[in-house]
């Protein structure tokens, strides 16, 4: 990537606090082009317009990018607008590093390719990955009120599915190498950084979630440390809600908020032990060994290479699940 005026996207992954740098770092980063949801503030209609473009466009048809001969009038005229700021930019959607959509499974490979495309040598990506096996608990924790996935689970007892059935589920989808579930799009760390880095080679950055998230002046220090500009003065404000919380939640849109509330107590409370079955569960553990271990160690040793260089950088590894 080069430094000059560089274009950076930041991809997530979900559930390393995306939501939380889109609206209090990102939008506070000076000299820096936030083109991004929830905290960007565009006031050029064009602009906001062509940033909308690319986003949807990358997160839905690659395929037409990387495959066309001659690319849309509009899609160029897009790019354009963004490579004509003469200042860093930066997008952040955390959707172009896992599956979007499941009508096209070969599309998290496709997706660096058609940002490279469009970009060229001014392009960088920042991935962020969060220790494996609570990224999965994390995940599997939003999948307990997803009538899609938990529909197909098998009821124990006549009752609503348990997080053994949800993972259960997973791991079947993940043995037939079908791409829309967890275990073969987010939790693929090796076929991410695998796609990334064949298409941008040192231009792709990684950061481990948990030096970032307990050391919050490293979001603001990462991201700036990439584009060359100053970093934010902000600190991040936003709180996830307890994993208490949390599940009384997702129970409650799972059951529907006019359920008997001690059936979603009851229901929530069945989630409360999923960390423990998740790295408790053999099949996980190696999968997290086969797919995840490397790339993460690998985002750890960058993540502390950067607080070394921060005084208070505080190293705890919380695998807290969230």
């Amino acid at each position: 990537m080069r430094q000059d005026n560089p274009i950076l996207f930041h991809l997530g992954l979900p559930k390393t606090a995306t939501t939380a740098l889109q609206q209090h770092v990102f939008p506070l980063m000076q000299d820096v082009v936030y083109l991004g949801p929830k905290g960007s503030r565009i006031d050029d209609p064009r602009l906001k317009q062509a940033a909308n473009l690319l986003v949807s466009t990358i997160k839905f048809r690659p395929r037409e990018i990387v495959t066309a001969s001659r690319l849309p009038a509009a899609l160029l005229d897009a790019a354009d607008a963004v490579l004509q700021l003469g200042r860093p930019v930066l997008f952040s959607e955390e959707t172009l590093a896992t599956s979007a959509t499941q009508l096209d499974y070969d599309r998290i490979p496709l997706v660096p390719l058609a940002l490279a495309r469009l970009f060229g040598d001014r392009l960088g990506a920042a991935i962020v990955l969060r220790e494996p096996l609570a990224f999965i608990a994390s995940l599997l924790l939003q999948k307990m009120w997803s009538r899609p996935h938990s529909s197909q689970a098998t009821k124990t007892g006549g009752g609503w599915p348990g997080p053994r059935d949800i993972l259960d589920l997973h791991l079947a989808a993940a043995d037939r190498q079908d791409p829309r579930f967890i275990f073969t799009s987010a939790c693929r760390y090796d076929r991410i950084i695998e796609a990334y880095r064949k298409a941008l080679g040192p231009g792709l950055a990684l950061f481990a979630y948990e030096p970032l998230f307990d050391e919050r002046r490293l979001y603001r220090h990462a991201f700036s440390d990439l584009l060359g500009t100053a970093p934010a003065d902000g600190e991040i404000g936003h709180e996830n809600p307890s994993s208490e919380d949390k599940r009384l939640e997702m129970a409650s849109r799972y059951l529907g908020r006019q359920a008997d509330p001690q059936q979603i107590l009851q229901f929530a409370a069945a989630w409360a032990d999923l960390p423990d079955i998740v790295t408790q569960d053999s099949r996980l553990v190696a999968y997290a060994e086969r797919h995840c271990m490397t790339p993460y160690a690998e985002a750890l040793r960058a993540t502390e290479a950067l607080a070394s260089r921060r005084p208070r950088a505080d190293l705890g590894r919380r695998r807290a699940i969230g």
